[in-house]
C-alpha cells in the first residue's frame, strides 16, 4: 500500500507508535511500509467504535492493549492534545513544525522558516521576513 494508505490505518498506526514508542509522517516511508514486524503487529489490532462519542468536540481514544502474559494494558484521552482544554505548548508545536517541515525541505530550511515566524512580532517590514524565508 502507499504512504496515502497508511495515514489512514488505524492498526497501522498504533502499530507503529508501540513498536517505535512514537509516531510522525518520517514514520510513512517506504521501509516502514513494508517493515514485516510493524505489518505483523498491525495485524493483531482490532478498532471498535466508541459507543459515546464526543466527536467533533473531542478526538477521544482508548488503546488497549493484551500482553503475551496476560495483562491488560489500558490509556484513555478523553480530550486529545491540542484542543482548547489541552493546548499544545510553543516547544510542541515548533517540533511538529521542524518535524514535517524537514521531511521535505531539510533542518536549516525548518529552522529558518520557524526562525523568521517567531520573529514576526518584532520584524519592521515585510521584506525582512519575506527575505528570511527565501535566503539560501
Amino acid at each position: 500500500r502507499s504512504d496515502y494508505d497508511a495515514k489512514f490505518s488505524l492498526p497501522f498506526i498504533v502499530a507503529t507508535a508501540i513498536a517505535k514508542r512514537r509516531f510522525t509522517l518520517a514514520d510513512l516511508d517506504d521501509d516502514c511500509l513494508v517493515d514485516p514486524e510493524l505489518l505483523e503487529l498491525a495485524s493483531k489490532v482490532s478498532c471498535q467504535n466508541d459507543p459515546n462519542p464526543t466527536f467533533p468536540k473531542y478526538f477521544h481514544g482508548e488503546v488497549i492493549i493484551q500482553t503475551k502474559d496476560g495483562r491488560t494494558l489500558r490509556k484513555r484521552e478523553d480530550i486529545n492534545r491540542g484542543a482548547d482544554e489541552r493546548p499544545l505548548s510553543v516547544s510542541d508545536v515548533e517540533a511538529k513544525f521542524r518535524d514535517n517541515v524537514s521531511l521535505v525541505a531539510g533542518t536549516d530550511v525548518a529552522d529558518r522558516v520557524l526562525n523568521a515566524v517567531m520573529s514576526l512580532p518584532t520584524t519592521k517590514n515585510s521584506r525582512d521576513f519575506v527575505e528570511a524565508l527565501t535566503t539560501k
